[in-house]
């Protein structure tokens, strides 16, 4: 009995994502973007002010891809709690 509960319920959050791609695709692509921009762009702005041309943006670079993956972790498990909430 536990099993087709949790069965459920994971069926559940499969559809809550199939149904809301679009609006999955276009948050993630903006955390992505914004964190991109402000990491390396900062990285390259610094480089410019004090010439150490492209460490700081590099730097940028790797640090935004993991940072946005962590923040997209957290906001697409927040939302799939709260929506698992509305269904039960």
């Amino acid at each position: 009995m536990k099993e087709k509960t949790q069965e459920k319920e994971q069926n559940n959050i499969l559809d809550t994502f199939a149904n809301s791609r679009l609006t999955i695709f276009l948050h993630s692509t903006g955390y992505t973007l914004v964190c991109l921009g402000l990491l390396a762009g900062g990285g390259y702005f610094i480089d410019e002010k004090l010439g150490t041309q492209p460490i700081l943006f590099i730097a940028g670079l790797v640090i935004s891809f993991p940072l946005s993956m962590f923040i997209l972790y957290k906001k697409f498990k927040h939302y799939a709690q709260n929506h698992l909430n509305k269904i039960q």
